[in-house]
């Protein structure tokens, strides 16, 4: 298998940075269909008939995005980065963001200008909880994690950082990257997501930013009905911090959506 330098890896990994009433979890999306369902409307046709608001599309298609279906992976790497900012609790990525939407996500792109790698997701706006994006809208989101095709890292860095590697590899192949191991985004899954504001310029032009790469994904479990966010295995201690009275460890546990909204109202006060 061929070898990568990781020093290569990690610097253009982080060199994306710089790129440009009560509601229970049972109204978030259990599928696109029931997504946005509005209450029951009568008309002369049809009597108690659900209505599914037609969504405002303002996503961004981008011309460099390609597909992985049928490519091989040639290497999987999970990088480790220094982020500039760290948001150890609900407070702080909160605080730290412009807008906080909850939804589903829809369909995915990836791009890889440059060779550095970008997962561009739509997503479906069920609720706002800060900021100006509207609700029942598709917006486009963005994150430093992705796959770059083995013809652009060639043609970015050269073939010096491979052993042997084939005309087929270089056509098919790609990279398979991830910040501390994150796993992407796909289709269906339902998050709460906090975002920077929406990018007018650079190569992310019209998409949002998630605050902190997977630190601004809030994940719904399917099963348990409670939103969490990855933590790297190798920093555990990512999310812990310390009560500011008794000093003792205080460790973020998954919320339900009426818990998240609770402790949101709570920062305002």
């Amino acid at each position: 298998m061929k070898k990568l330098l990781l020093s290569i890896l990690v610097v253009f990994m982080l060199g994306s940075f710089t790129a440009c009433g009560e509601q229970t979890n049972e109204s978030i999306i259990s599928s696109h269909n029931a997504s946005f369902e509005s209450e029951t409307t009568v008309n002369d046709d049809v009597a108690n008939e659900s209505m599914v608001p037609e969504l405002k599309d303002n996503t961004v298609q981008f011309n460099n995005s390609f597909v992985i279906e049928g490519k091989t992976i040639i290497q999987d790497m999970a990088a480790a980065a220094d982020f500039a900012v760290i948001y150890p609790d609900l407070e702080s990525v909160y605080n730290g963001a412009t807008n906080v939407v909850v939804g589903e996500v829809t369909n995915i792109q990836y791009t890889d200008d440059e060779a550095i790698p970008r997962t561009i997701y739509s997503f479906a706006v069920a609720e706002t909880l800060k900021g100006d994006i509207e609700e029942n809208s598709l917006i486009s989101i963005s994150e430093s994690n992705g796959y770059v095709r083995m013809s652009t890292f060639i043609e970015t860095y050269g073939t010096a950082h491979f052993e042997d590697i084939t005309d087929e590899e270089i056509s098919n192949g790609i990279i398979l990257q991830s910040l501390g191991g994150a796993p992407l985004p796909e289709v269906g899954e339902q998050y709460i997501v906090f975002l920077g504001e929406q990018k007018q310029e650079g190569r992310i032009c019209g998409a949002y930013a998630v605050m902190g790469n997977f630190m601004g994904r809030y994940v719904l479990d399917q099963d348990t009905n409670l939103y969490s966010r990855f933590c790297p295995n190798e920093d555990p201690e990512l999310y812990t911090i310390y009560d500011s009275v008794t000093r003792a460890i205080v460790k973020e546990e998954p919320m339900s959506l009426s818990e998240i909204k609770e402790e949101i109202s709570s920062f305002a006060e």
